[in-house]
């Protein structure tokens, strides 16, 4: 069953707190660095604006360029599930244009664990409701 965005947890503005990778050998990363940064917005009309970085000041630009990944488009939210998806209609990766993005969530007060167990995991903070 498909929950209706507005009056879901999720809904609001989540601040990027770190950013975690697993390789297959089970070996973890933090690809965006100790201190990542970006914002995760589940909007109350159904949209969602995801953006990730490597806020190092020491990279190259085009290495923080490399780093960044923006995308946004509708949200439907699988409560029972534990699950985002994302339709994906503007990105500044080619890859993305057009997919379907699922994500798992855990809502836990204030902070948001989002992605997809053993592959890759963004841990929130929210920043406002709604």
């Amino acid at each position: 069953m498909t929950s209706h965005p507005h009056a879901h947890p999720l809904i609001g503005t989540w601040k990027l707190e770190r950013f975690r990778v697993w390789a297959a050998d089970g070996s973890e990363s933090e690809p965006k660095g100790r201190q990542p940064f970006g914002y995760a917005r589940f909007d109350p009309s159904g949209v969602a604006l995801i953006q990730l970085a490597n806020s190092d000041p020491s990279l190259s630009a085009s290495d923080r360029a490399a780093s960044y990944v923006a995308y946004s488009g509708p949200f439907r939210v699988e409560p029972e599930a534990g699950r985002v998806t994302i339709t994906v209609e503007a990105s500044n990766r080619a890859d993305y244009l057009g997919t379907t993005q699922v994500r798992d969530y855990v809502v836990d007060g204030r902070h948001l664990q989002l992605g997809t167990p053993g592959q890759y995991q963004a841990t929130c903070v929210r920043v406002a409701a709604g």
